[in-house]
């Protein structure tokens, strides 16, 4: 089978399984898209104040809060909004609890660590692979930096089989330039 054969068959498998993860997860969870566009709903509800209030946090604090600043900001936060639950939950915007943890020297390490990783596999993928990774990094990635996690547990099978697809590429480019070298 030749490199080209490969990438082919890699590109089929890796769209039948977003087809058939995507629709496994919405026929289980049918009021998924309802919690993205609904700010009303049970786990929803409070999510535009707790995200300013972790802008707050971070824009006072840059270089990191102390739990008394943190906690501060929240009782005020949560009087001004009349939402008690911001002293108790996080921003529920993954960026920002990373600038809230690591300051932002944090977010700029992080970007700088996707941006390299970003890097190190678009050069291995072919034109039209290039164009479905690029589409779904950039989904994956909004996802996980304004999600309340960033990562979650199984997101690790996905870095995981990304991973492997990068090592198989890069293994195919290795045994194709040893071949021109002979």
């Amino acid at each position: 089978i030749n490199s080209s054969k490969i990438k082919k068959i890699t590109s089929l498998v890796i769209s039948i399984f977003i087809i058939i993860s995507a629709l496994i997860f919405f026929q289980k969870q049918t009021d998924s898209f309802n919690r993205v566009t609904e700010l009303r709903d049970g786990s929803a509800s409070g999510r535009i104040p707790l995200a300013l209030t972790g802008i707050k946090i971070l824009y006072l604090n840059p270089f990191g809060a102390t739990k008394t600043e943190k906690i501060k900001i929240k009782e005020s936060m949560a009087q001004y909004y009349k939402n008690p639950s911001i002293k108790k939950y996080p921003s529920h915007v993954g960026i920002l609890e990373i600038g809230i943890k690591y300051t932002i020297l944090g977010i700029l390490a992080f970007l700088i660590f996707i941006k390299y990783f970003y890097n190190k596999c678009i050069k291995y993928f072919d034109r039209k692979l290039k164009y479905f990774f690029i589409i779904t990094f950039f989904a994956y990635m909004a996802n996980a930096l304004f999600h309340n996690m960033i990562l979650f547990g199984g997101d690790y099978f996905i870095l995981t089989y990304i991973a492997i697809i990068i090592n198989e590429y890069n293994f195919i480019k290795r045994k194709h330039n040893c071949q021109k070298l002979r």
